[in-house]
């Protein structure tokens, strides 16, 4: 069963796009195909770039969430200095202003463990209380043959901050220095190709790229 909260059976005859949806969804069910649980990923993951995550980050229930970052004009970047505060946001000039200030834009880059958290009634992402660390979790396929993925973890903090990155169970820890990067390194088990991929650390710490080799 597919359950969809379009309205398009009142929509055949009149919308085209409800009539292609529509005939899309049947036969997606009707079809011999069988979705699999996990997206497989063949390639590198720029952790924040839709594409190429393929999906694997099923936002808030993995834990993981979007890092954006100000682009600050230079002629505003005196009265608007970057700062990244104890959650991690990297902020233009504090922490309000960002729907005043068109002309500073805040984009994508990488992703944060931040987990578990939820959002406000007024939409304000709320992390859990009581610890600066955050969680998240994801679950792939890879294709066979590979040996060890790779995270690229940034600290944009001024101390070093931890990062453990759990694969399969299997845990391994990095410290980052303040204002660096640093690569992770799992081992895949032997002809493992289901990947379960947990982080844990510092909720100002940036996954930027995890590869696989």
């Amino acid at each position: 069963m597919l359950v969809s909260a379009f309205g398009l059976v009142p929509r055949v005859g009149l919308d085209p796009v409800a009539e292609r949806l529509l005939v899309n969804l049947v036969r997606y069910v009707a079809g011999d195909s069988v979705a699999a649980p996990h997206p497989y990923i063949d390639s590198k993951i720029a952790w924040g770039d839709y594409g190429s995550e393929c999906g694997v980050v099923p936002e808030v229930y993995s834990g993981l969430l979007l890092n954006t970052e100000p682009l600050v004009p230079p002629a505003m970047a005196a009265d608007h200095r970057i700062t990244v505060n104890e959650e991690g946001f990297h902020l233009a000039g504090g922490r309000g202003g960002w729907n005043s200030n068109p002309s500073i834009q805040y984009v994508a880059r990488g992703r944060r463990p931040f987990g578990p958290y939820g959002y406000t009634l007024g939409g304000t992402v709320q992390p859990e209380k009581g610890t600066t660390t955050g969680k998240g979790e994801v679950a792939f396929r890879i294709p066979a043959g590979r040996h060890s993925i790779r995270t690229t973890v940034e600290n944009p903090a001024d101390s070093a901050l931890a990062m453990t990155v759990t694969l399969n169970g299997t845990p391994v820890q990095a410290t980052i220095a303040a204002h660096s990067s640093a690569v992770i390194e799992n081992a895949i088990p032997s002809g493992a190709t289901s990947i379960v991929l947990g982080f844990s650390g510092d909720r100002r710490l940036v996954l930027r790229e995890t590869d696989f080799q």
